[in-house]
């Protein structure tokens, strides 16, 4: 009995192991990130294209004076540029009991952010958890 258990351990750990291996080999895309100390301060995505990679996408991050993510900046490769192209741009504010998120999209004729909506968590202290608020602007 104990036996029969323990190859039936066995075999659900392989299974998975298996499992995650192939989901891997299947992923178009590979990370790499740049760090700065303990953070990350650059995340770049590239796409596999058989043997080679391409860049895909771009992240770019910010921290605040207690180590906190200020904003997140994502950007889009342009193969016919030859650029990055800025796409979004999400701005974290910290208060007591609350995080404020700005959500901002790139205006390619004005060449800026525009605030699209706005989030605050507001921590409750009778739940403890975060209760989320949206607002569009």
């Amino acid at each position: 009995m104990k036996t029969n258990v323990f190859f039936k351990a066995v075999w659900v750990a392989v299974v998975m192991v298996a499992t995650t291996a192939m989901v891997k080999a299947n992923n178009p895309y590979v990370t790499n990130d740049v760090m700065n100390g303990q953070q990350v301060e650059t995340r770049f995505v590239y796409q596999k294209n058989n043997q080679t990679l391409s860049y895909y996408m771009k992240y770019h991050f910010t921290y605040d004076q207690e180590n906190r993510l200020a904003s997140k900046e994502t950007f889009r490769w342009n193969n016919n540029t030859q650029e990055w192209e800025p796409q979004s741009r999400v701005d974290y504010t910290y208060e007591e009991g609350e995080i404020v998120m700005e959500n901002n999209v790139w205006d390619k004729k004005e060449k800026r952010y525009r605030e699209m909506a706005q989030l605050s968590l507001q921590y409750s202290s009778s739940t403890e958890m975060y209760v989320a608020q949206t607002s569009k602007k």
